[in-house]
């Protein structure tokens, strides 16, 4: 593990900036002294990110608190009490949630600067460590991440058959027995199939030892079982990883320029713009040609002549009507054009 931070840095006049008025102001009913308790965690969390030394990251490459009674155990206080001020944290934008881990905004402010350079140059070499330690244990096999055993092969956390990427992102080490065992499950799947046949103890501590699970799912006390953090492929999709370097895309630059060129087009032409992102990523995501669009284009510019569309209410938001294949309603009107775009693109959802 590398060393943390020794000193942390606190202005004078802190206390009158923005976010400690704040604090001074909040309450929440039932919870006694909820300000002096927001106060103290508030530099515990500080304390404890300087010690896992991370940017303000709860988790490194020998460390990973990745939930409160994790959190809580570390700082010596009720699971409750940290749960409620992280909330509190979160929704006053001091604190937030980056691929379900939790990251203490703007914690280099607190750093001392006489040695942040050297803060940083440890972050570049645990890093280049942990990519090699990664790519070791796939060559070198040691420990399987399922079971705790030893690892003689290697498993894709997304599997292949559901476009997983032979990545070092989407590689972990594990035992034959487990890989089989797996197959083409999704993690979740597995590891709570897990759960029924070897209980907690033998599943959840030894997946809380590798946090690229943890990217992809948690154990959900509520329900004891594991829930999926996202969708899987988006992991691939949105050009995630693990390592902060991006999983390929299957598309070279000259083809996403494209698909940028063709959903602008087909974003200008849509006359409700809401959930733009979301579109653009459902473009991104099918093989969309020019000749698709053109005629998503002229179904949208004829629906807007329907009695619904002429209430703006009535205008389904633009990735809702992708989804479900907009482009073949009937609406209140018959226009040949129409007919000859449901014929050519009626299956268009199905063949994917």
């Amino acid at each position: 593990m590398s060393k943390g931070v020794e000193w942390l840095k606190f202005k004078v006049g802190m206390f009158d900036g923005h976010s400690f008025k704040r604090i001074k102001r909040a309450k929440i009913d039932g919870v006694v002294d909820f300000r002096d308790k927001l106060i103290a965690v508030w530099f515990e969390l500080i304390d404890l990110a300087g010690k896992v030394n991370n940017n303000g990251y709860y988790f490194n490459d020998d460390l990973a608190y990745t939930n409160y009674e994790e959190i809580a155990i570390m700082i010596d206080r009720t699971e409750k009490e940290v749960e409620l001020c992280i909330n509190w944290f979160i929704e006053n934008n001091m604190m937030e949630k980056v691929n379900s881990h939790l990251l203490l905004s703007n914690f280099t402010k607190y750093q001392n600067n006489d040695g942040l350079e050297r803060i940083r140059e440890q972050n570049r070499r645990r890093q280049r460590e942990y990519r090699k330690k990664q790519k070791n244990l796939l060559t070198n096999p040691e420990t399987c991440v399922y079971c705790g055993g030893e690892a003689n092969s290697k498993d894709h956390i997304i599997p292949k058959s559901k476009g997983g990427l032979d990545l070092l992102e989407n590689l972990v080490p594990c035992c034959l027995s487990c890989n089989r065992e797996k197959n083409n499950l999704d993690l979740k799947d597995f590891l709570n199939n897990r759960l029924l046949t070897h209980g907690y103890d033998k599943v959840v501590p030894i997946i809380n030892r590798t946090p690229k699970l943890l990217l992809f799912v948690k154990y959900d006390k509520s329900v004891s079982r594991y829930v999926t953090l996202r969708n899987e492929k988006s992991l691939i999709d949105n050009n995630i990883s693990y390592s902060n370097s991006n999983i390929s895309n299957s598309l070279s630059i000259k083809d996403n320029n494209n698909i940028e060129e063709l959903f602008n087009n087909f974003w200008k032409a849509y006359p409700r713009k809401v959930g733009k992102d979301k579109c653009f990523n459902w473009f991104k995501r099918r093989k969309v040609t020019q000749e698709f669009v053109n005629d998503l284009i002229l179904a949208v510019k004829q629906q807007e002549k329907s009695k619904q569309w002429q209430n703006r209410q009535y205008i389904p938001h633009p990735y809702t009507w992708l989804n479900r294949g907009g482009w073949n309603d009937e609406l209140d009107y018959v226009e040949t054009p129409q007919e000859t775009i449901k014929n050519r693109w009626e299956n268009f959802l199905k063949d994917e």
